[in-house]
């Protein structure tokens, strides 16, 4: 056997994010043909991060007694300094105060009437008033409902059942389903004077959501467009200056928009993802939306898009969207999307789009910020219904372990007369708890079919050893283009990957 430099790949560590928009072989070394729960972070390809139950947290509050899906979830820091959490079930309404103790039922004389199939969406703001933090919540199917300072809650006579709310300006802002917008007086989420509204019947397709852009402006977003209206001086009637900013489809429902770092993130109701800051609009990553749109069972559940939410984790900096798939059939969603935002310092330039599947479905999610922190909660649409820290330090998703991979694009082999043999060496951090790890060789003679190439028998790679210099593997393959698969659970391996060596022999 005779070696030939000229055979010699090297894989770095990806940082794009999946490229299916590409043919297999025309994929670069910095992303990747396909992958499931794994994502680019500080430097290398890691595990996604899990999901723990709010009573495994650090505060430890007792597991709720949700007898209902949950449909909403939100917080407020109130003025007699309390850190509140909300849910919405489909009839109740609950808080968890200070992250410790249990979960209270404060319906008060409010009985909700949302069912499986609707989602609320909340906001805050201060009561001048009565001078207290009032938390909202809007179902699309009840009247606006209200907390002050974490009592329980009343429904605000003479208002609608709005689609979605938010804050903008010192005012709360309702958006009706198809064309309707109104605003609150300031700092008074309980009065709401006639003549405060606007339609917006000469732009195409329905309001599905609204988010406040800074202090100063409200992003309204329909099915096909985007406008934009500007806090302006001058009577309430004529509170805001409204303009239509983009014509592009819009978010597969309200509670799929994600605000980070002041930029709205959004998927479709065919799983395409954007980005707007109030003025610039972008489809970001849309080398994976193949994938998220066509796959034949983590593709995008299009009857089902009211079901898509997400959260933003500054920690690794990543948008992550959780949406219904095809394989759901309507009991999801179970697809994750995680967006990997760019960050320079970490060697990205770029958006990257990562997919993957939870182990059950999730009903509702947002990120909150507490004691200058921030972090994601996620209600569980499973009984028994959970609330969930996303949580760096855990591996499964709230006692579900899940399956993880990827693999690499086709690189073509040259100088080699015939490929017999394949040898790879796979970096990947060690570690005494660190488990094992599924390598395969990927290889293609003709490029004839858009599966990615034919996967060789498996070698496990065992991250407990610690000592070793060298770690090759070999493959009795064939092949002209060639590539590898990198596998496991989250139960039996945590993967940290940093590149590999392909090498190719001939006989």
């Amino acid at each position: 056997m005779a070696r030939d430099e000229a055979a010699t790949r090297m894989f770095g560590p990806p940082s794009r994010g999946v490229m299916r928009s590409l043919p297999e072989h025309g994929i670069d070394p910095a992303s990747l043909y396909a992958a499931s729960n794994v994502f680019y972070g500080q430097g290398i390809l890691r595990l996604r991060p899990g999901f723990t139950k709010a009573s495994s947290s650090p505060g430890a509050p007792s597991d709720p007694a949700f007898g209902e899906i949950p449909v909403g979830i939100g917080w407020a820091n109130t003025l007699t300094g309390n850190f509140d959490v909300y849910v919405a079930a489909e009839t109740n309404l609950w808080r968890l105060r200070n992250g410790t103790g249990s979960w209270t039922d404060i319906s008060g004389a409010v009985t909700l009437t949302a069912g499986s199939t609707d989602r609320a969406r909340w906001t805050t703001i201060y009561n001048k008033g009565t001078d207290e933090t009032a938390f909202l919540f809007a179902t699309g199917t009840d009247p606006l409902v209200r907390s002050l300072n974490g009592a329980n809650f009343t429904a605000i006579t003479g208002v609608d059942n709005a689609q979605d709310i938010c804050t903008c300006a010192a005012r709360v802002i309702q958006v009706f389903t198809p064309n309707l917008i109104k605003w609150s007086d300031i700092y008074n989420s309980g009065t709401w004077p006639s003549l405060n509204f606007v339609y917006q019947g000469d732009t195409p397709g329905r309001i599905v959501a609204c988010r406040n852009l800074g202090t100063l402006g409200v992003a309204i977003y329909k099915e096909d467009c985007i406008i934009v209206g500007y806090s302006q001086p001058g009577s309430p009637a004529a509170a805001f200056r409204w303009e239509t900013r983009v014509m592009r489809p819009g978010p597969a429902s309200k509670n799929a928009v994600v605000d980070a770092e002041g930029i709205h993130y959004y998927m479709t109701p065919r799983g395409r993802i954007a980005s707007f800051d109030g003025t610039n609009f972008s489809w970001i990553g849309d080398g994976a939306w193949p994938f998220l749109f066509d796959d034949a069972t983590s593709g995008f559940d299009f009857f089902n898009a009211y079901q898509t939410t997400g959260f933003y984790d500054p920690g690794y900096g990543i948008v992550v969207f959780i949406y219904p798939t095809l394989a759901d059939n309507g009991s999801g969603p179970t697809g994750l999307a995680i967006v990997t935002l760019p960050r320079p310092e970490w060697g990205v330039e770029s958006y990257g789009i990562w997919p993957g599947t939870l182990s059950w479905p999730v009903a509702s999610a947002t990120q909150v910020f507490y004691t200058s922190g921030q972090f994601a909660l996620v209600c569980r649409r499973l009984t028994p219904f959970m609330v969930n820290f996303f949580d760096n330090a855990v591996t499964a998703d709230q006692g579900t372990n899940f399956n993880w991979s990827f693999q690499t694009g086709l690189q073509s082999v040259r100088g080699v007369q015939e490929v017999t043999k394949m040898e790879i060496e796979a970096f990947l951090a060690r570690n005494a708890s660190y488990g094992s790890a599924t390598l395969e060789a990927i290889t293609s003679h003709i490029l004839g079919s858009d599966a990615g190439g034919s996967v060789s028998s498996s070698q496990t790679i065992d991250l407990t050893a610690t000592t070793l210099v060298r770690d090759v593997k070999g493959f009795d393959v064939t092949g002209r283009f060639l590539g590898l698969r990198v596998s496991g659970a989250s139960n039996t391996g945590v993967p940290r990957y940093k590149g590999a060596i392909v090498s190719a022999y001939s006989e």
